[in-house]
């Protein structure tokens, strides 16, 4: 045995020519897994309202955009309302500790 033909015919060579070839198997059936998945998923996705999303961008109808814009809308008018209430509440608690404080400073000097 020359020493050339262990180094192409010896155990180690041939064990990674083995895994070499196990490994390019798995990975060419890993990619066409992959694709055949990519296709599924796009697929699934073009079949499910896939006609609203590619027309307006948006997958929902006028009708529904209408109804949620005017709930948004009744829900801005309430908070703006209890903000403004917020704000009465707090001028009415101002000018009355500043009118008791006024009047306790006045009694405080006149008694």
């Amino acid at each position: 045995m020359s020493r050339g033909n262990d180094a192409q015919n010896g155990i180690w060579p041939r064990a990674l020519r083995i895994l070499e070839a196990s490994l390019k198997g798995k990975l060419e059936d890993h990619e066409v897994r992959l694709q055949g998945l990519e296709e599924l998923t796009a697929n699934e996705l073009v079949a499910w309202r896939g006609n609203e999303r590619r027309q307006g961008g948006s997958v929902f109808s006028d009708q529904q955009t209408d109804k949620v814009k005017a709930l948004v809308d009744e829900r801005a008018e309430v908070h703006a309302g209890r903000l403004f209430f917020r704000l009465l509440l707090w001028l009415g608690g101002t000018a009355g500790i500043t009118a008791s404080a006024i009047l306790l400073a006045y009694l405080k000097l006149k008694g």
